[in-house]
């Protein structure tokens, strides 16, 4: 008697195990059945698209100039091409770079390297400018399938080197007088970004933030713009595109987590498997976990004001909102606030400049040595700060200084401040 209650002992804590990785892998299933409910939810406003014929005729184009729109494998793209965007990548930036991160409206005459890449390259750059003014907004391939960490997506990277060129071929037409040719540049590549800012991914959100940058450098630059540049230039608010580009990364997150331990090689693969296995309710329980809370944290964002929010703060709140018990994701799980604060950054460098287009539009200064301040709508708790001097000359200037990263570390920072003569009539 004895020995058979020992067995049904030995058997029942045997059992016990098996019973609840059963019992997880089936709550895992049920809390996995909500996320895809509400995964189906939030795709519904991201329609699956082809490419339209604009898109396909800019990739034929930008391969002219040896760089490839998508970032994939490519058969365009010639070595000779590629050699001589190669050759001048380096100096585009720097120059543009300086140029932008000038608080005036001087521009320097170009490298005569660049001047000659832009001359030899005329018929495409002005074969792409006119496609993107008289051709539908681009449209390239996206599918809204669930975010997979195996899945290989375009990375749009050509989509910054394709920018600059435009931006350069602007200002050195706005330097010599041909404000129509620069306007025209700059209609183009502006059409070029509204190709991406609408999709989901989060490296299409940043490569769109880095080229609407770009962008607004260039327009401080520019004289007689059409009053359409100073309506438009807020018209998309990059503090909701990123948040929705981070709730879909959540996803992505979740599925890397699940993955954990098999996206490298092993050597034991069979003895990784095993334990995979057993892991595997654990992982699934620890990747609806985190994915939950970054999108309860993320829906708080609207409500914060960019010029007071601290990422670290938010990080912090995020980690210790993850359930006890699960000690998955790591580093996956950070950062992401910092690149909502960029954007935030953005929309304040695009108001800024908005100010500057509006107050070259006036022509004239106000009453000299007058003061003006307007508040900011983007971070209301600050002002923007207008002066004039008697000797003709006006600046505008923010009035907090913000936490923003040296331009050698993290790229293009564009300046708060600005000053320029006013325009005699």
């Amino acid at each position: 008697m004895r020995k058979k209650i020992l067995l049904w002992l030995c058997l029942g804590f045997a059992s016990l195990p098996i019973a609840c990785l059963w019992v997880a892998n089936w709550v895992a299933a049920e809390q996995e059945k909500q996320s895809q409910q509400q995964w189906q939810v939030f795709t519904t406003r991201f329609a699956d698209s082809a490419p339209n014929r604009t898109a396909l005729q800019l990739e034929v184009l930008s391969a002219k100039l040896g760089i490839n729109l998508l970032g994939a494998k490519s058969d365009r793209l010639t070595p000779t091409a590629i050699q001589q965007f190669e050759a001048i990548q380096a100096e585009l930036q720097e120059f543009l770079d300086k140029q932008l991160e000038d608080a005036t409206d001087a521009v320097e005459p170009l490298p005569q390297s660049l001047q000659k890449y832009l001359r030899v390259h005329a018929d495409t750059l002005n074969a792409i400018r006119q496609q993107g003014l008289q051709g539908e907004v681009p449209q390239w391939a996206s599918v809204m399938s669930h975010p997979n960490a195996t899945q290989v997506r375009p990375n749009f990277a050509g989509f910054v080197k394709l920018q600059r060129l435009l931006a350069i071929d602007a200002l050195e037409k706005n330097r010599l007088g041909q404000t129509e040719a620069a306007s025209a540049n700059l209609e183009a590549s502006w059409r070029l970004t509204q190709g991406l800012r609408d999709r989901p991914e989060l490296n299409s959100q940043v490569v769109a933030l880095i080229m609407t940058k770009i962008q607004a450098g260039s327009l401080r630059k520019m004289q007689q713009l059409p009053p359409i540049w100073q309506q438009r230039l807020m018209e998309h608010d990059y503090r909701q595109s990123f948040q929705a580009a981070l709730t879909w990364e959540s996803w992505l997150v979740a599925d890397l987590i699940r993955r954990t331990g098999l996206l490298g090689k092993p050597e034991h693969a069979g003895l990784q498997q095993f334990w995979y296995s057993i892991r595997q309710p654990y992982l699934r329980l620890a990747a609806l976990d985190a994915a939950s809370k970054m999108r309860r944290a993320y829906t708080d964002l609207p409500q914060q004001n960019v010029c007071l929010f601290n990422p670290r703060t938010f990080d912090d709140d995020l980690g210790t909102s993850l359930a006890l018990w699960n000690g998955e994701g790591g580093d996956m799980l950070f950062g992401f606030a910092q690149q909502w604060r960029t954007a935030g950054y953005l929309m304040l460098d695009l108001e800024f400049t908005q100010k500057v287009l509006n107050t070259k539009a006036l022509n004239t200064p106000e009453l000299a040595s007058t003061i003006v301040t307007r508040q900011s709508r983007v971070c209301p708790h600050a002002q923007w700060i207008y002066r004039a001097s008697p000797t003709q000359t006006w600046t505008l200037s923010f009035s907090q200084a913000l936490e923003r990263p040296a331009r050698k570390t993290k790229g293009l920072v564009l300046p708060l401040t600005y000053r320029a003569k006013a325009q005699k009539i």
